[in-house]
């Protein structure tokens, strides 16, 4: 009869799992954050990525920084507005990117410790490098997406918003279980207790 806690994951599939879990966010975030498909217009013309926004034509396609491309697919809106919008949207992608990559360099980190089964005292563990960046990053990409320029059908989500959300669940979770990996051991609070017998 096979004893149930036989089944039950070990610290060591805990590693690898935390591992490969992180080997995937940080692809996807990879990609996220390289490309220029977060948003893209119904018939494909038109992509925004987190800096980056491209245009192509009959003949070729542009590529030009959000900053720049926002004056021109808001222009139904008022001066000030966009002007707003050309100010929010460029810089929310920005911080988005920073976020994305602090991610996954605490990730990497991570990653390889485990996979070397080092436990050293960090002074900030590196899934906590991972972990907030990546939870704050999930916020302003939305917002990121909610002051996209233009009007509600000129462009929609696109699969680079897709990847990263995909992306930020596998570091969330690669996070929890490589903190389990590296964290250093407990020291031992009875070590040097003193023996009652020597009384």
């Amino acid at each position: 009869m096979t004893d149930p806690d036989d089944t039950e994951p070990t610290a060591a599939d805990h590693r690898v799992i935390g591992i490969l879990l992180a080997v995937v966010a940080i692809g996807a975030l990879g990609f996220a954050l390289v490309t220029q498909r977060w948003l893209l217009s119904p018939g494909g013309g038109t992509g925004f990525g987190l800096r980056e926004t491209f245009t192509c034509g009959q003949a070729d396609c542009v590529t030009r920084p959000n900053a720049e491309a926002v004056l021109d697919f808001a222009s139904s809106m008022v001066r000030d507005d966009r002007e707003h919008a050309a100010a929010i949207f460029p810089a929310l992608g920005w911080v988005t990117s920073v976020l994305i990559a602090i991610g996954m360099l605490g990730l990497a980190i991570a990653a390889v410790a485990a996979a070397a089964r080092k436990r050293p005292h960090w002074p900030i563990s590196p899934t906590t490098i991972a972990l907030l960046p990546v939870m704050i990053a999930l916020v302003t990409g939305f917002v990121f997406l909610a002051t996209k320029p233009g009007d509600a059908t000129f462009v929609g989500v696109a699969i680079g918003f897709w990847v990263f959300g995909g992306g930020e669940i596998c570091a969330v979770i690669a996070s929890l279980l490589l903190t389990r990996a590296i964290r250093p051991p407990d020291p031992d609070l009875t070590a040097d207790a003193m023996n009652p017998d020597e009384f």
